[in-house]
């Protein structure tokens, strides 16, 4: 009998093999899909831009069976590296972060950071000009998330966004915690791709309370 179910792993697990090696690996990677369930699949899941993935995923199963995941579907997915790990965040309520009309339900966005402040970054389009005309250009932006609301960080107005985060935040710590992540602050030394680091900063530094 154990013989017997030895050579009924064996035979899965080379199916399993065969339906993986039909699909070019360089365009998948290993991934977990989460569901609202609180239930865990391991796939591959095909490697795609970051504004595409926001919006779904298309990913295959251990027969080789492809399928689509839109964000509304699950509570996010993970891609895995040997060396990183990207977590996808499905988040019904972004839509009114974003300040523009999006017709979608929800979004899988990637999430850096989670604490106290949650940090995110998300892809987005803007209209440019080029010379006479209007083009689509995609715009980075972070977004903190603290205490259910959002606070957009821009490379346009980075400084702005910046006071604008610790204004709040520092409501929760100790005056004297926060002067000098003020002082980087009113001298301007932050810049846009500092905010993952001042978001740790901040995380350290706000209040259990």
């Amino acid at each position: 009998m154990k013989l017997k179910t030895l050579f009924v792993f064996l035979g899965i697990v080379f199916l399993c093999t065969e339906a993986y090696s039909t699909f070019p690996k360089e365009k998948y990677a290993l991934g977990k899909l989460f569901f609202v369930n609180n239930d865990t699949m391991s796939v591959y899941v095909k490697i795609d831009k970051i504004i595409n993935l926001q919006n779904g995923i298309a990913y295959v199963d251990s027969m080789g069976k492809e399928y689509y995941l839109k964000p509304e579907d699950a509570r996010g997915f993970c891609l895995i590296y040997p060396n990183d790990t990207m977590f996808f965040e499905s988040i019904t309520d972004f839509q009114k972060a974003l300040f523009q009309p999006k017709n979608r339900k929800a979004f899988f966005v990637h999430r850096l950071q989670t604490g106290k402040i949650s940090l995110y970054y998300f892809i987005d389009t803007k209209l440019e000009m080029d010379g006479i005309d209007q083009v689509s250009a995609e715009r980075g932006r972070y977004f903190a998330h603290f205490k259910g609301e959002w606070f957009p960080v821009s490379n346009e107005n980075y400084w702005s966004d910046f006071r604008k985060i610790l204004s709040v935040i520092k409501k929760d710590s100790q005056p004297n915690e926060w002067k000098s992540v003020t002082l980087k602050v009113d001298s301007s030394e932050l810049k846009f791709e500092d905010t993952p680091e001042f978001i740790h900063l901040c995380n350290q530094l706000v209040s259990d309370n």
